[in-house]
């Protein structure tokens, strides 16, 4: 199990690497507006609570399903936000930070999903009945 999750993150840093990723908020509508042109059961759950609300919905399953990025405040790093670092954080309703329950300030910001995720987002989404 270890060893795939370093074969991951190995793969996501030299992916990432491209260019070619989006920031978790054109992620999310992207996501949404795949669902909805491809009938997925996931665009129907994901508007019950409104339209207007189902980006931040597709945000918050992207970070229970696949790997994130980010960067620590401050810094101009970029980092796999992998499950263990997001256990206990909430994404702010931009769609652009996590943070700790209760905390001002954030712990991760610019948040973004590499090309590579966001596939695997959209194949696992195609398989949700």
């Amino acid at each position: 199990m270890l060893l795939g999750l370093a074969n991951r993150l190995i793969s996501w840093i030299a992916n990432g690497a491209s260019g070619s990723d989006y920031t978790l908020v054109e992620a999310a509508r992207l996501a949404l507006s795949t669902a909805q042109k491809e009938h997925l059961p996931l665009a129907h759950v994901a508007t019950q609570s409104g339209v207007e609300r189902a980006p931040l919905w597709f945000a918050k399953s992207m970070l229970q399903v696949i790997v994130i990025g980010g960067r620590l405040p401050g810094t101009a790093r970029r980092e796999a936000l992998t499950h263990d670092l997001l256990g206990g954080l909430t994404l702010d309703s931009d769609m652009c930070s996590l943070r700790a329950p209760g905390d001002k300030r954030p712990c991760f910001v610019d948040l973004f999903v590499i090309r590579g995720e966001f596939e695997k987002y959209i194949r696992w989404a195609r398989t949700v009945q």
